[in-house]
């Protein structure tokens, strides 16, 4: 593990990985076109594990992001949330209207970038209203 030196670290460079050796670089291209060939490569099993290892990190951290941005919820669930906040948007304040939102919709209480994109709309709404 690294230990971060702060500015220090701006002079010293990037560190270098087995992804930056022009031996692994040769070997993955050759894998991918022909893993018969690539396997007789004498660092072939290290070259596959930094591969595998590599590949399984890469699909881990897709997932997370996929599963932080794709919590939406649905148009037409979406659209109810809109329909509610825009008949209550006249006479209630931006708290008011959240604490109401949340109270008619409970799945808006975990559901922040939802109640989020409403109370954007209900705002821009609102600046149409007075131009």
């Amino acid at each position: 593990m690294r230990v971060s030196e702060g500015i220090f670290d701006f002079f010293k460079g990037k560190e270098k990985t087995l992804a930056d050796d022009p031996e692994y670089k040769g070997w993955l291209k050759m894998y991918m076109k022909n893993k018969d060939v690539a396997a007789m490569h004498k660092r072939h099993k290290e070259f596959l594990q930094f591969f595998q290892q590599a590949d399984t990190n890469e699909n881990m951290v897709t997932d997370l992001f996929k599963n932080m941005w794709n919590n939406n919820a649905p148009a037409e669930q979406y659209a109810e949330y809109l329909e509610f906040a825009k008949r209550k948007m006249n006479y209630t304040r931006d708290k008011d209207l959240v604490i109401k939102l949340k109270k008619q919709f409970p799945e808006l209480r975990d559901n922040v970038t939802d109640l989020n994109r409403v109370m954007n709309d209900i705002k821009n709404l609102r600046k149409k209203r007075n131009v």
